[in-house]
């Protein structure tokens, strides 16, 4: 017999014994086989079951083209301004100087600029004389200027007053310039000069007489005593320029001129005090060179 168990008693009795041994291990694996189509029912059963009654999801529509393109736009967020430093200016610098350069324009033109536009006065009036500060009106002006005259002065420009003299000086009377606290002795003199004078003068018109012609006269009266003055001066100086002339001689010589000059009224020759010194220098040169020559 071959060794598969076809033949003999041994084969028989060996094939029992397997199949006792084995019987066992197939009913468990029946038993376990059955258990899972048991299970394998039941899954599927609950399968079905909760396919058929959930609520499918509906997929959504992609948004047509009109939709997208009127979809709004998200705006941009601005960014909000970095703050802005302060600045701190620097204080500024006071500077202290006149309020005209030495042309009398202002200050800001800088200190050498002459030219000036139309608008901005000429003059300083600070630096005028005090009859030009006082007085607006040119007939008071002209008044004033011959009280201020001092007998001897040397005079320049016309004798005549200005062609409208006259309804300057009408328009003057009707605002007389009243002296107040704030004025000087020498302006609240002066204007009552002028107030006073503008009464002759007005008497003397109504009376029938040229006032022009009176001022014009005045001027020119002034004018050859302060000539007559100048000459007596332009003498007393060429004496004092020649050599032989001492410091006594000068005195002798311009105390005989302020003599002539008082007689008349007018103001003195002053010579100045170097004028002496220098004669007084010149006369111990002179000298000096004298005794050298005599030795």
């Amino acid at each position: 017999m071959g060794w598969n168990g076809s033949g003999g008693s041994a084969n028989k009795s060996t094939k029992q014994a397997f199949t006792k041994k084995n019987a066992g291990g197939l009913a468990l694996k029946r038993a376990a086989l059955g258990g899972l189509l048991v299970v394998a029912g039941v899954l599927a059963t609950f399968m079905f079951l909760s396919n058929s009654t959930a609520p499918v999801a509906k997929k959504d529509k992609a948004p047509a083209k009109k939709e997208i393109a009127k979809a709004p736009v998200k705006a941009k967020k601005e960014k909000a301004p970095a703050p802005k430093a302060e600045k701190i200016e620097a204080p500024k610098k006071v500077v202290d100087h006149p309020p005209t350069n030495k042309w009398g324009n202002p200050w800001h033109w800088g200190p050498n600029k002459k030219l000036k536009p139309k608008h901005i006065s000429r003059f300083d009036r600070s630096k005028l004389p005090l009859y030009e500060q006082i007085f607006k009106n040119s007939a008071d002006r002209t008044i004033a200027g011959l009280l201020v005259i001092e007998p001897g002065d040397d005079l320049i420009g016309s004798d005549e007053p200005s062609p409208w003299f006259m309804k300057s000086f009408l328009k003057s009377l009707k605002t007389p310039v009243i002296p107040t606290k704030d004025d000087s002795e020498e302006a609240a003199a002066l204007k009552r000069a002028v107030n006073e004078t503008k009464i002759e003068l007005k008497a003397r018109m109504d009376a029938g007489e040229d006032i022009v012609k009176i001022l014009t006269e005045t001027r020119r009266e002034l004018r050859e005593l302060g000539a007559y003055r100048e000459e007596l001066k332009k003498l007393v100086d060429d004496f004092r320029r020649k050599n032989a002339v001492t410091s006594a001689d000068l005195e002798d010589m311009v105390g005989a001129a302020n003599k002539m000059l008082e007689e008349r009224g007018l103001k003195k020759i002053v010579m100045p005090e170097f004028y002496y010194k220098q004669i007084e220098m010149r006369t111990k040169i002179r000298k000096a060179k004298e005794e050298k020559n005599a030795q």
